[in-house]
């Protein structure tokens, strides 16, 4: 990955949107990704697509940390293809199922992110192939917030490990969805290990 490329801050707007500009440049050259958000969707392929053929070629592994308390109840897709994730049984099927054609079902998407069947394809392919891991965050509760009934896991920072070893990491607002990456009034700063005054600042390690 070509660290020099890499802008201090980026953002939706007229000249341009983090999912197109930072994250897929990122996972088109990663071997890893690891992102605490408060939410994360199906659609959230949508923003990964250019991606896609590299993620599965490379084997990329995506591992997510989320408050899903009210989003996993409103995106069936999901659900389905994390319940088929919970056996060995189910999830050698749901790879055998698509591991001759997975490869040409992500370019189809990659060149069009509005297929709807490529892309819950890829997230039962992925989620089943322990390629895409997701992990569920519930915070304690506070005691001088008490008052508080449902506090919410709301970080939103993550990074990108390279073959080199070396590492990109971001801290910001946008949440691993399709909108808040692409449409939403989103920003977020960018870290490098390969920039000197970046190596201490990662916001977290491998």
């Amino acid at each position: 990955m070509n660290h020099s490329k890499i802008k201090r801050r980026y953002s939706n707007s007229e000249e341009g949107v983090i999912s197109e500009d930072f994250l897929v440049p990122c996972l088109q050259h990663c071997r890893k990704y690891r992102r605490v958000t408060y939410s994360f969707t199906s659609a959230a392929l949508k923003s990964w697509a250019g991606s896609l053929v590299n993620i599965i070629n490379k084997s990329v592994t995506i591992e997510i940390l989320c408050d899903m308390t009210e989003v996993l109840s409103l995106d069936e897709q999901l659900s389905i293809a994390l319940s088929q994730s919970f056996n060995d049984v189910d999830r050698q099927r749901v790879i055998e199922k698509h591991q001759d054609t997975i490869i040409l079902t992500a370019l189809s998407f990659d060149n069009d992110k509005k297929n709807y069947g490529a892309r819950l394809k890829l997230l039962d392919y992925l989620i089943a192939n322990n390629q895409l891991e997701l992990r569920f965050a519930y915070p304690k509760k506070i005691e001088r917030f008490s008052d508080i009934t449902n506090p919410l896991y709301h970080k939103k920072m993550g990074y990108f490990v390279f073959e080199d070893n070396s590492s990109i990491a971001f801290s910001g607002s946008w949440n691993e969805t399709s909108n808040g990456a692409y449409y939403n009034g989103e920003t977020c700063m960018v870290f490098s290990t390969v920039t000197n005054s970046d190596a201490y600042n990662i916001p977290y390690n491998e």
